[in-house]
């Protein structure tokens, strides 16, 4: 990435998540930054897109997608300001309130470059594969992956969703000026740190061959070698798109996010991938997702990562 054309891109979205407060967590970013360096975002050119969050939970009745018609509309206008960004030739921070966003994110950065020449890295705790025919919660946090992928997992399907959803789904699935699917191929995916999945997940990324790296692959190989891996194996991928949830990160660090998992990132294994993606000049988006400051004591998930942003941007 390159620092002197960074455009920042917030969507407060939290439709997607199962619980209330990420929709805090670019304002919680903020609030690090004034506690620890006041002046921080200041270079940065910033836009803030729309969202539904006074919607959420009203009218409820989709419970395979809870919430489909907030996050759709969310996605739709982060996709619109993700292409805008990359036609105007920026490099992206994606500050994000759940990791639905990045149906949208992803879906713009596509249709921009092309699916065929991306590459997602996709730090996460979790593979976010599901779909609503899958869904065990059918929060939709749960499932922008398997949308920019194209695929339903129908294989192994437990659902029955209502055609209303499935309408909304299938909007999901070709957001922005291009209605091309999938967004994202299977081969150009990598995952870091996943380690809480449901078994339909492990059997979908065993089916395509997907590219991770788990707890025990990390312990093994080193957090160094895991970032050359994932280069080397993106390396016919000329644009990368990386999106960062702060669940990836241990909960010995910080509980502050929606569903932390042990196991996970540790301070320096966090700090060696912002160092290697911000670094890396394929790298033209870097989102960071699932920040929940309510969930969160003294705010130290958002200055933890402020603090590895600043290492970075600095």
């Amino acid at each position: 990435m390159q620092i002197d054309k960074i455009k920042i891109i917030e969507s407060s979205s939290e439709a997607g998540a199962g619980t209330r407060g990420a929709s805090l967590g670019s304002k919680a970013l903020q609030l690090a930054a004034l506690k620890i360096m006041p002046d921080f975002f200041t270079p940065f050119e910033k836009v803030a897109v729309e969202q539904l969050n006074h919607e959420i939970e009203q009218t409820n009745n989709l419970p395979n997608a809870r919430n489909a018609a907030q996050v759709l509309f969310a996605a739709q206008k982060l996709a619109v300001a993700v292409e805008s960004g990359l036609e105007n030739a920026n490099d992206l921070l994606i500050l994000t309130g759940d990791h639905s966003n990045a149906a949208g994110s992803v879906s713009g950065f596509s249709n921009h470059f092309g699916a065929e020449n991306i590459g997602v890295v996709w730090i996460d705790a979790h593979a976010d594969l599901h779909s609503p025919y899958t869904t065990p919660s059918g929060n939709m946090h749960g499932m922008p992956l398997a949308a920019l992928l194209g695929k339903d997992n129908l294989k192994v399907q437990q659902q029955n969703p209502k055609e209303k959803t499935l309408a909304i789904w299938e909007s999901l699935k070709t957001l922005g000026s291009k209605k091309d699917m999938p967004k994202l191929l299977t081969k150009n995916l990598v995952f870091i740190g996943i380690r809480d999945l449901e078994q339909q997940e492990w059997d979908f990324i065993a089916e395509y061959g997907i590219k991770y790296f788990g707890p025990s692959e990390i312990e093994t190989m080193g957090i160094e070698a895991v970032c050359d891996e994932t280069k080397r194996y993106l390396s016919n991928s000329p644009y990368w798109y990386v999106s960062f949830d702060a669940d990836s990160i241990d909960p010995n660090i910080s509980s502050g996010t929606g569903t932390p998992v042990p196991l996970g990132l540790s301070e320096s294994e966090v700090l060696h991938c912002f160092k290697t993606f911000f670094k890396e000049p394929r790298v033209h988006a870097f989102e960071i997702t699932e920040i929940n400051p309510l969930l969160d004591t003294e705010n130290k998930m958002a200055e933890f990562l402020l603090a590895n942003l600043a290492t970075v941007l600095k």
